[in-house]
């Protein structure tokens, strides 16, 4: 296709979108929210993208909390989390990485 009719494509959709105002949480409206990553309908969930997914899954909290939060028998009785990450010894991880 061409960049022009690509363009005519994505601006008749945005305008569609507008009007059939589409709710982004409604399951039934998934595919066309997960268009390409220059479709119009994914502009607005893109602003909430503020770190990538391994920013997350490294965090030492975050992870602290996922942890906690399966039922880990070793972080199981943590009932405070410390807010700061460099509060949280590196060690914590390697009694939950033995086999």
């Amino acid at each position: 296709m061409s960049e022009v009719k690509t363009q005519t494509h994505a601006l008749k959709l945005k305008e569609w979108a507008e009007k059939a105002n589409l709710d982004p949480n409604d399951p039934n409206n998934v595919a066309l929210f997960q268009q390409s990553p220059d479709s119009p309908l994914t502009a607005e969930s893109n602003d909430l993208n503020f770190c990538d997914d391994d920013a997350i899954l490294n965090n030492p909290r975050l992870r602290l909390l996922r942890l906690r939060d399966q039922g880990e028998p070793e972080f199981r009785g943590y009932r405070m989390v410390p807010i700061q990450e460099k509060l949280i010894h590196p060690d914590i991880f390697k009694v939950h990485a033995r086999p």
